[in-house]
């Protein structure tokens, strides 16, 4: 017998795939709740070695997960429709994000530590005629529905937002106006120059649709 560490001659993707249809169904294949309470335990407190979050890291280096598609987005607000948390999941999420070291960790965060941090831009101030009577002009013109969720104001509960799509506070025109839920007038602060043009072809879709 020749000496050596044996290496197993990696499984090509048919393989793979075998084995999976093969493992449907089975007790082996869908984990039981003692097996996963066993493994909540024996990974309770391990933490990744260095070296594991260093190939992680690598491996992920270059690799930006986009925004939802409008399709996608649509799936997730019907099946999001009605769900509302629970008053103890409300409060827990509450508890955890007031203890001292989220505080602490929030912190670190903000500013120019903020991965969304653009200069300070955020400090400027509207123009003028970006006023009540515009904001309900755009709404009216969007139907009163987010243009990137489909969210609408009923479900809303209150009026939409009105977002200025090139991120200029001062470019006040209509052109540069769309309507969007709190949600996703929060999220459409990272990847600004994707949501600019995924909001201007939008608005040009709505001027074909009305020539």
């Amino acid at each position: 017998m020749s000496s050596g560490v044996y290496k197993r001659k990696p499984r090509s993707e048919e393989h793979c795939r075998n084995i999976s249809r093969a493992k449907i169904g089975k007790s082996s294949y869908i984990r039981t709740e003692e097996t996963r309470q066993k493994t909540r335990v024996a990974l309770t407190g391990k933490k990744q070695s260095s070296e594991s979050n260093e190939k992680r890291r690598i491996a992920s280096t270059g690799k930006k997960l986009g925004p939802a598609s409008p399709e996608r987005c649509e799936k997730i607000r019907i099946a999001q429709t009605g769900k509302k948390q629970s008053p103890e999941t409300i409060e827990k999420r509450r508890a955890a994000a007031t203890t001292p070291e989220a505080l602490e960790k929030s912190r670190s965060y903000r500013g120019d530590k903020s991965s969304g941090w653009k200069g300070g831009i955020s400090d400027n101030p509207y123009s003028p005629e970006f006023n009540d009577t515009r904001k309900q002009r755009i709404r009216e013109r969007d139907g009163h529905v987010c243009q990137r969720c489909s969210r609408t104001r009923e479900e809303e509960g209150q009026e939409l937002n009105v977002h200025h799509i090139d991120y200029d506070k001062q470019n006040y025109n209509d052109n540069n106006l769309i309507t969007l839920c709190r949600r996703c007038n929060t999220k459409v602060n990272a990847n600004r120059d994707y949501h600019q043009q995924f909001f201007q072809q939008i608005l040009e879709l709505q001027s074909a649709i009305l020539v």
